[in-house]
């Protein structure tokens, strides 16, 4: 099989899961919908009122992780293996914890949220690992799909959210881009079983580089203005260079 083919194959695929894996996605997405809607709520960023502004925060976070998960699953596939979705059983108790509780600590000014996402467990699909040195699971593979979603989801950000709202400057949008900045920090995260774990035990310092990017992206996206747009497009396209050089030189 071809590499396009190969990467059609693992995009179609990417969209099967268990009854067990959705049902685990629908507490994630609830649970940290939830607690996003609180900060973003007390810090004063949605003003669609109580229930619209769930509403608003819940459609974005399932839409926006979902691309996350595709990206994942995506590259997943094409390196080989199939992704099953999990999440470590103390991670959302862990999270609505610290968040209620800094809540209560600090209202009515802030809290300080905690959203603990899933991450993939990867599993050898020995037909389509043919050809390779290694058919094991190598922490290559682990970083490739930890990186996978975090640039899925910034190539969403950057192609569609950010031109919307710069062009209709519409709440709704602007809604959406801060969703977007929650899932793409917390998942840099190296927490317990997570997706930032991955990328970290595989190289501390481009977890670090990541996760730094991370960070300087997310602050021009909130700046909302085409020249922070334009800069976010250049980093990422350094950011995506950067990480093809790393993998080249680490086959």
């Amino acid at each position: 099989m071809n590499p396009t083919s190969k990467l059609g194959y693992a995009f179609r695929n990417s969209f099967n899961y268990t009854g067990k894996e959705l049902g685990l996605f629908v507490l994630t997405v609830a649970v940290s919908a939830g607690i996003s809607f609180l900060f973003l709520g007390l810090a004063g960023y949605i003003s669609y009122g109580e229930v619209g502004g769930f509403v608003v925060t819940l459609f974005f976070f399932a839409l926006l992780y979902s691309i996350f998960l595709v990206g994942q699953k995506t590259m997943s596939l094409f390196l080989g293996c199939n992704a099953t979705f999990s999440i470590w059983r103390f991670g959302p108790f862990i999270a609505l914890f610290v968040s209620f509780y800094t809540m209560a600590l600090f209202h009515p000014y802030f809290l300080v949220p905690l959203i603990y996402l899933g991450t993939f467990h990867l599993e050898v699909i020995p037909r389509l690992r043919l050809g390779k040195f290694r058919q094991a699971i190598g922490m290559k593979d682990l970083f490739l799909v930890g990186v996978a979603g975090p640039l899925a989801l910034v190539l969403f950000s950057l192609l569609v959210l950010q031109p919307l709202f710069l062009l209709t400057e519409s709440e709704f949008f602007r809604a959406g881009i801060y969703v977007s900045a929650l899932i793409l920090f917390f998942s840099s995260l190296p927490l317990p079983y997570s997706n930032g774990a991955n990328i970290f035990m595989k190289s501390v310092w481009f977890w670090l580089f990541t996760f730094f990017f991370s960070l300087f992206f997310l602050l021009l996206l909130l700046l909302f203005s085409w020249v922070s747009y334009v800069l976010a497009l250049l980093l990422a396209g350094l950011v995506v260079f950067v990480l093809r050089m790393y993998v080249k030189k680490d086959v």
